[in-house]
């Protein structure tokens, strides 16, 4: 999931209950004056998301909702990271404000995730109505059985008409189809950070213009700047914390590049093709390797000698990056890849974020002087989604928490406050939630990549099982070479 992601539609307060009818029937006795009649009241039994969700309108589910409690599994909402949190704040704020229902929030970790399985194997309620984190988190409480609430819940949400549905993520999670299960709801869109002051991705790779060198655009120019600015670039160590980093970088070029059948590499486009054509070609790419990855052919060893143009791209670049002691000084995290741009080691760093202007402002003294970000041409990323657990108790309050996550107001609130991207379709919006997002995203100035970046260089990640093998085939054939 990722983008410029301000734009949130106003919830609009529904009102009611649903009512239960009562009927009088009349019971009249044939062939005699005195015959008695009868009634007896019948009271429906009120609709609820459990059961009868097909049936249910919006205001069905806002009434049932009414003064529920979600428990809530959220990474970054206790302090994890604080312009996460703020976030997860105002979320809890406005749906109770709105709706009367109120988030208990607990901060996402793998001993807090184990109780979603294990509750699920009790057969006890679930500790958590709901949770978020990417896809890959999804996949093993989905293989569990009837683990995620189903009944295409998401397509039922008030806010759903602002998705695309024909967008990939909207209907794959990067795992596995959603099958209207999980609710996207923000993107991590794989950037690079740099100084203006030095940089300029605007210009070609080998040009300088008033004192700013230009920057590489797509795989192919990396490989010829990285030569021409030998120590100027470095990657994360993809078997270290960083790999989180390192993993999103090695699918990008392996979606964007392919074998030139003499053990090297070419990019899977021409030249002279046009940016659709491209698009078109590295989306088949990395279809081809999805529809792979599924079939009886694909297993690890498989999967290492079918990615050989990936590990020789990067064993191409290995001398031509920054040098540590006896190789290649790969780098352990982000903060500390930023320290090395800080000090003009490199030229730029990874982000994962669409916006980094909230957390500049905030700590200036963390980031390089005057910086500025763009994504390469190939940016592949991964989308959150939140999922309703099948026994979860409050499962009509989930849906109004996860529908008011894609408002587009609070999608532009989140879009500004965390840097995440947005899973609106902006093309969806009205003239004033459109101005919302541009208001944002100008304020954002150089600190996020423009619109058209986002659209055209963003990629859904449908790598399946085949990323879980990256890293290990990195260490063998790329490091271990060094």
């Amino acid at each position: 999931m990722g983008k410029m992601n301000l734009s949130r539609r106003k919830f609009v307060m529904l009102g009611g209950a649903t009512a239960a009818s009562a009927a009088l029937v009349g019971l009249a006795g044939c062939g005699s004056n005195n015959a008695s009649s009868s009634a007896s009241n019948s009271t429906s039994k009120a609709k609820t998301v459990e059961s009868d969700l097909a049936s249910m309108s919006w205001d069905d589910v806002l009434a049932e909702a009414k003064g529920q409690t979600v428990t809530f599994l959220a990474w970054g909402s206790s302090g994890a990271d604080p312009f996460v949190q703020q976030w997860w704040d105002k979320l809890a704020e406005d749906v109770k404000s709105k709706y009367d229902v109120t988030i208990k929030y607990s901060e996402f970790d793998q001993a807090e995730y184990a109780k979603i399985t294990t509750d699920l194997q009790n057969g006890t309620d679930a500790t958590y109505d709901m949770f978020w984190y990417t896809g890959a988190m999804t996949a093993p409480i989905r293989a569990a059985g009837k683990g995620v609430f189903g009944n295409s819940w998401v397509e039922k949400l008030d806010n759903y008409q602002y998705l695309d549905p024909n967008n990939n993520y909207v209907t794959f999670d990067g795992a596995a189809a959603t099958d209207g299960e999980e609710a996207p709801f923000q993107g991590l869109n794989p950037s690079l950070v740099y100084s203006a002051d030095l940089w300029d991705h605007k210009l070609a790779w080998n040009a300088t213009e008033g004192g700013k060198k230009g920057l590489p655009s797509n795989f192919t120019e990396l490989a010829a700047w990285t030569a021409a600015n030998p120590g100027k670039f470095s990657y994360m160590d993809l078997t270290g914390a960083g790999s989180f980093h390192g993993l999103f970088f090695l699918k990008a070029i392996l979606a964007e590049l392919t074998s030139d059948g003499a053990g090297g590499w070419k990019a899977v486009y021409d030249e002279s093709d046009n940016a659709s054509t491209r698009r078109k070609k590295i989306e088949d790419n990395i279809e081809q390797w999805y529809t792979w990855s599924m079939s009886s052919q694909a297993s690890e060893q498989a999967f290492y000698e079918k990615a050989d143009y990936l590990w020789a791209y990067l064993r191409e670049l290995a001398p031509n990056l920054l040098q540590g002691d006896g190789g290649p000084a790969y780098m352990a995290t982000a903060p500390d890849m930023m320290q090395r741009v800080i000090a003009g080691d490199l030229a730029c760093t990874f982000t994962t974020c669409t916006s980094v202007s909230e957390r500049v402002a905030a700590a200036p003294d963390s980031y390089m002087k005057n910086p500025a970000i763009y994504m390469l041409q190939t940016s592949v990323g991964a989308w959150d989604y939140s999922v309703i657990m099948s026994n979860a108790k409050a499962k009509a309050a989930a849906m109004v928490v996860a529908n008011e996550m894609l408002d587009p107001s609070q999608q532009a609130i989140a879009f500004q406050t965390t840097g995440n991207g947005y899973n609106v379709d902006y093309d969806k919006l009205n003239s004033s939630q459109k101005k919302e997002f541009d208001d944002v995203i100008k304020a954002m100035g150089t600190l996020s990549p423009s619109t058209e970046e986002i659209a055209q260089q963003s990629y859904t990640d449908k790598f399946g099982v085949v990323a879980q093998w990256i890293p290990t085939g990195w260490a063998q054939r790329v490091q271990a070479t060094a």
